[in-house]
């Protein structure tokens, strides 16, 4: 599985790569194997050796265990399967997939039983091990059985042993559903923790409801960086004592009961945050000069997403033809002010990646100069439609904001979004008649195009910008987007989005449109063939590199029989 990260030595070992991907090895490997790439490389070069499925008895060496994955189960019998009767589901497959997870557990009873077992010796990994990631298992997402098994007790017995041998475990990545079963866990020795992820698991984002208490927590008076997914407001006192930290995730996109405010109200001690990513719902958010300036006034990089689902951007609340733009301007007039609030105290960003239009944004970005090194603007075209008021924006975007950070910007992306309820889903066809004439005029009006003057002028300007991010609200605008990308000196990466995709979506809704975009991908292959790519220096050509979003696979810029074209890259 990942031969090519090991290669023999001159007297037959197996030793790791120099290149960078050998600081991760995902190893599945026997234990012979594993044994020898152990004995045989630096601390220095092996910095993580993830070990799943496999006892790791035999291999305990001077190899740094940086990190290390514990999966956990929850549930074992077939009788346990969580299952929502009357939902239409198939009872076949989820056995399946049920009976499959099951095989997985039983892989991972060695390690269970080598990390429990007191018997053996794991000095050497506590020694070292500087990250552990919490997995669970379990057969389907749609809930967890509330019985005890020899599994999961196996499981909660390695994590305990983990922590309090572990002293220099620094970082913790845990599912957040572990904390139902508390009672089990010691959880004391996390106070030292310097990075906490309290998540869910993919496959139970939107469909259970977050009950989970937060009160088994100890304080953690180190704490740096705190990746936090959807607590309820009355358990985010459990991490109200946090004065070193300067990184925050705060995702609250799928309950009604907590915001980024009420996480910054609940805080008793001031610290300074230097990075700050949010999924919320910002409408008529109050972001108090007090917050700013105690909590947000050495921030250097923002990122704002829309909710990709909940209710209050849900597929099913998509708007009557006639009336398909209402609510969809929160953000215009008179809802959110952090941009104001950060003018106010002066807060300089150097990274921006938000959705727009918002209130304010536009005159924030340019009322401080060469600072900005990304900016990324992610434009909702149903927040504003009218088409004026949508070119209007963009335009300034061009021509008020990037002129102000030229000499210091290394990343510029103008693009649209077409829906603002869940941008890696793509247009809905339930509502895609009734937007053709919108879109039309969109295109015609050549609103997101980087060949406008205000955007070819000011990308030429800038001097050490690395990366282009440009989209269309259909499939334009993408030969536009090279070619002023290989007029610039140091573009070396361009991104495209077509039709609006924020993203690639999950397998499922993109299948319908999936073959159609990889024909878009495949003509322009086959046309660039006719373009004139000689503008780009010999130099350059193996560097520059072409994504097309929601498409896998870049592209990039080779020598063929005819000069210069694109082709796809491994």
């Amino acid at each position: 599985m990942a031969a090519h990260l090991i290669s023999k030595d001159q007297n037959g070992y197996l030793v790791p790569h120099t290149n960078e991907t050998s600081n991760r090895i995902i190893s599945n490997f026997p234990v012979e194997l594993l044994e020898q790439v152990a004995e045989h490389c630096s601390i220095s070069d092996l910095k993580a050796l993830r070990l799943t499925n496999r006892r790791f008895g035999a291999i305990y060496s001077k190899a740094l265990f940086h990190s290390l994955t514990l999966p956990i189960a929850v549930a074992e019998k077939e009788a346990h399967l969580p299952y929502p009767p009357g939902l239409g589901f198939d009872r076949e497959e989820d056995v399946v997939l049920f009976n499959l997870m099951k095989q997985q557990w039983y892989r991972d009873c060695d390690l269970w039983q080598s990390l429990s077992d007191p018997n053996v010796d794991i000095s050497v990994v506590l020694e070292n091990m500087r990250e552990i990631v919490v997995v669970i298992r379990q057969g389907t997402g749609w809930g967890v059985h509330p019985q005890r098994n020899e599994h999961y007790i196996a499981g909660i017995r390695c994590l305990n042993r983990l922590l309090k041998g572990g002293k220099k475990v620094m970082a913790v990545d845990m599912n957040i559903r572990m904390l139902k079963y508390s009672d089990g866990l010691d959880l004391a020795p996390l106070s030292p923790l310097t990075k906490l992820a309290v998540r869910w698991d993919a496959r139970t984002l939107y469909f259970t409801p977050t009950s989970v208490s937060l009160d088994s927590f100890p304080p953690f008076p180190n704490l740096a960086t705190l990746d936090i997914y959807f607590v309820d407001r009355e358990h985010l006192r459990a991490l109200s004592n946090l004065p070193r930290l300067k990184t925050l995730t705060f995702d609250a996109s799928n309950t009604r009961t907590s915001n980024i405010i009420h996480f910054f109200d609940a805080q008793k001690e001031r610290f300074s945050l230097e990075t700050l990513e949010t999924k919320n719902v910002l409408k008529d958010l109050n972001f108090s000069y007090n917050i700013v300036s105690t909590y947000l006034s050495s921030l250097t990089s923002l990122t704002l997403h829309t909710p990709e689902k909940g209710s209050w951007f849900s597929p099913s609340d998509v708007p009557e033809p006639d009336h398909r733009f209402e609510g969809r301007q929160e953000n215009t007039s008179n809802t959110c002010n952090i941009w104001l609030q950060f003018q106010k105290c002066g807060v300089r960003l150097k990274k921006v990646d938000t959705y727009a239009p918002m209130l304010g944004i536009l005159e924030y970005l340019s009322s401080y100069e060469n600072t900005l090194e990304e900016l990324n603007l992610r434009v909702r075209i149903y927040a504003m439609p009218d088409t004026h008021q949508l070119d209007s924006f963009v335009e300034k975007a061009w021509k008020n904001v990037i002129p102000m950070h030229t000499s210091a910007l290394k990343k510029a992306g103008v693009w649209p979004e077409t829906i603002p309820y869940v941008s890696s889903m793509g247009e809905s066809e339930n509502s895609v008649d009734s937007k053709n004439s919108f879109m039309e005029e969109i295109i015609q009006r050549k609103v997101f195009s980087v060949q406008r003057i205000e955007a070819q002028q000011v990308l030429l300007m800038c001097r050490n910008l690395e990366e282009l991010e440009t989209g269309g609200v259909r499939w334009e605008g993408f030969e536009e987007a090279l070619e002023v990308a290989t007029r610039s000196e140091t573009v070396r990466r361009v991104k495209h989005h077509v039709e609006g995709f924020g993203k690639r979506p999950p397998p499922g809704p993109f299948s319908r449109v999936e073959y159609r975009l990889y024909r878009f991908r495949d003509d322009i292959l086959w046309e660039s063939r006719s373009y004139d790519w000689i503008k780009v220096p010999v130099e350059r050509q193996w560097r520059m590199r072409v994504d097309i979003v929601p498409l896998q696979g870049r592209m990039g810029f080779v020598q063929g029989e005819g000069g210069v074209e694109l082709a796809l890259r491994d």
